[in-house]
This record gives structure tokens, sequence and C-alpha cells, in this order.
């Protein structure tokens, strides 16, 4: 069950009845995902009313100190609300398990006078930049959508397989969305004009418009519970209005009848249906899907937003599952500079050395192994006929490993 539904169970009179035999016998609890929705009153309900239970909690993020919030001057804590922990299997050992995924990770993150840059490379430098004026720059948000446009064939394998995209606020989604309407009537003309197939992308989104809205979740596993935190507390009525045109064209789309109102669940549990079945080539949401939901043919997650900690690897591990032998890691691509708050992620749920396990090295990187064993090879052979040259058993090995490095 979910923790909601418990939580109403033993609160209600007229379910209080049924299960007050429970009260004190030995039951165990065990909560999956319980860095979530653990640290409210639910959770200590719960607690209280089964005075004689036993706790288990798994988690892939645990809440440290370090990416904790703090409620009343304490540090809530995973360890605060399980006690001390049992056994560690981290994403380290399921990447050697290869019960998931590595990343592979582009930075496209770096700023310049003329605005993105769509090179590899990364300055520290700019990481500080994080101002409205520059992020919500309808050229940038622009420049990105017809990237995004451009590369997705080639990060998806031509549409075999699907993506996400996480941007930072609701208004920002809508930007977005209306852009990528944009952009992709203009491919559309050119495509023509050119004499090439156009096939346009399907894209969705889904968001909650007032907090009031957000906090219901029995019906969806808690999964929307977070996305409370970035939206106000008034509905708001224009990013209402425009949510029930996104649906509209998704049920032109789908041939479904879907609403804001009564049928915003039903909406929810369609599109994700729809995302495991790759009927949707981009799902762009602010914070829905980035936890708990899995897609074994999502392999891509477009990011524009600041992304930390347990977010952070909640966030990628939506591209990480593993699949079939075209899908060798999930695909990241930040317009954001994520790769402090990416490596400081990796440390704090695993250790240091993870990168190296976690992460597909990036192109400079493996240019730089290849010219480092390119000069080993030409140093001990500096041309094919030398190697008739290599006389004893212990020269012919060496130039074996460096041929095959």
């Amino acid at each position: 069950t979910t923790i909601q539904k418990l939580n109403r169970a033993i609160s209600t009179d007229r379910y209080l009845e049924s299960i007050d035999y429970l009260k004190n016998k030995k039951v165990v609890f065990i909560f999956d995902e319980c860095h979530r929705s653990q640290f409210g009153e639910t959770h200590q309900n719960i607690k209280k009313f089964f005075s004689n239970a036993q706790m288990f909690g798994f988690t892939g993020t645990p809440i440290f100190e370090k990416n904790s919030q703090s409620k009343a001057g304490l540090k809530l804590t995973t360890d605060y609300l399980f006690n001390e922990c049992l056994h560690k299997y981290v994403i380290v050992d399921a990447i050697r398990d290869r019960n998931v995924l590595q990343f592979q990770i582009d930075y496209r993150g770096k700023y310049t006078a003329k605005g993105m840059a769509t090179n590899e490379s990364y300055e520290e430098d700019v990481e500080g930049i994080d101002t409205k004026e520059l992020y919500d720059n309808p050229q940038r948000l622009e420049m990105i959508a017809r990237y995004i446009v451009n590369i997705h064939d080639t990060k998806t394998r031509n549409r075999e397989f699907t993506a996400m995209f996480c941007v930072s606020s609701v208004e920002t989604l809508t930007q977005y969305y209306d852009i990528f309407e944009k952009v992709q009537a203009e491919k559309q003309i050119e495509d023509e004009a050119q004499g090439r197939i156009f096939k346009p992308l399907t894209i969705a989104t889904i968001f909650s418009y007032a907090a009031n809205e957000a906090v219901p979740t029995d019906d969806l596993n808690g999964l929307i519970h977070e996305e409370a935190a970035d939206i106000p507390s008034q509905v708001n009525s224009s990013s209402r209005d425009k949510l029930d045109r996104y649906i509209a064209n998704y049920n032109r789309q789908f041939k479904t009848n879907y609403n804001s109102g009564d049928q915003f669940y039903a909406y929810y549990r369609d599109i994700a249906q729809r995302v495991k079945n790759r009927q949707i080539d981009i799902l762009i949401v602010v914070n829905m899907f980035l936890t708990g939901f899995d897609s074994k043919p999502l392999n891509t997650l477009y990011v524009d937003k600041n992304l930390k900690y347990h977010g952070l690897i909640q966030a990628f591990s939506r591209t990480n599952r593993v699949y079939n032998d075209k899908k060798p890691f999930g695909n990241i691509i930040c317009f954001r500079n994520l790769k402090r708050a990416t490596d400081e992620a990796l440390a704090l749920f695993s250790n240091k050395e993870t990168t190296k396990i976690v992460l597909v090295p990036s192109y400079a990187e493996i240019e730089q192994d290849y010219q480092a064993a390119v000069s080993k090879l030409f140093a001990l052979t500096p041309n094919y006929q030398s190697v008739d040259d290599l006389v004893t058993e212990e020269q012919q090995l060496e130039f074996i490993k460096a041929f095959r490095e």
C-alpha cells in the first residue's frame, strides 16, 4: 500500500475499527524509496500507531546530513528514521553486476559572450552563473530546443528509445513546449522544401499548477508529492489554461479525452504507459517522473535545471535501466553547469572513485588515452616492418600489449 492510504486507515474512524486489532502486533514494514515522503507526520503517525512494529527502509539515495533539510532545527536523515544501516549495495555494485547501466554525460553548459557553446568542454569558472535572466532568455531556450530536435534521433537510435526533458519551472516548461512547436513547424517547411521526409517528434508534458492539487498522491504512489515544492500555493490560471491546451493536443494525438481536473490522475497514468510503450518521444517535466518512474526504453535525459545530491542521482537514473545490447548506457545531456554537482553526488552516495565506474569517459578523455597508446606503440615499433626486428619473447609480449591497447 502507500503510506498515504495507511495513514488514512489509522486516522479515520470508519477504517480504524477494521485495523485496530493490529495496533500492538509485531508488524514488519518495508518502505521502498525511503528517502522520499518519510520525513513528515505520516511516517510518525504510522510509527506511533503500530507501537510494536519493526521498520526497514530501502533507498539508492539516502538522506545524509549533507543533503538533508532542517526541520525545527533538526537535520532529518535516513539514519534518524531507520537507525543503523544494515547493508550497502550502492550504484557502483549495481553497475558491476549489470543490474543498471553507466551514464554518458554531455556537458553543454558552457557560456560565452555569444551564448551557449556546443562543444564538449567544461569551464569551472562559470559554475556560479545562475541568473534567471540568463537561463530564461528566449534565445537560449530556442537554441537548446533546436539542438535537441537536431540530435534526438542520434541519441535515441532513430527513436528506438525515448527521452525526458527536465526543466526548472512550470513557466519555463510552457515556454519550451511552445518553442518546440515553432521549431518543428519550421523544420517541416525546410524538410519538405528540400524533398526530405519530415517526422515530427511526439512531445508531451504534465505538471501541477497548484500546490493543493499536488498533495493527494494515493493514486500515484506518492510520485507527484515533491512537485508541490516548486509551484505556487494558489491556482495559477495561466498555467492551468496552458496545461489544458497541451492535454487537448495530447487528446487529438492519441484520441483520448483527458482534462486537468477530475481526469488529471488518469492523464498521468496514460502518459506513464505511453512513455513505456515508446509512443512519446520527449516528455517535458519539472519534477514529476524524475523519481520512482521506470521505463526501460527511456535512454536519454535532457537537463535544463539545477540538480544536486539525491535529486540528481534519481533524475539521471531514469535512463540507466538495463534493456538490450543497443542500450549500453544512459544518455545525459546537461545544459547547465552540473559537473561539480554530479561529482559531489556520486561521491556522497558511493565514494570519490565512483566516477570511473559510473560514468562513461568523455570523448576528450578517450582521445587522450588513445594518443598516449599510439605514442607508446610507435616508440616500440616506428613502422610495421620493425615488428620483424623484435627478437625476444619479452619484446614481442610488450608489442602485443601495446598494439592491443
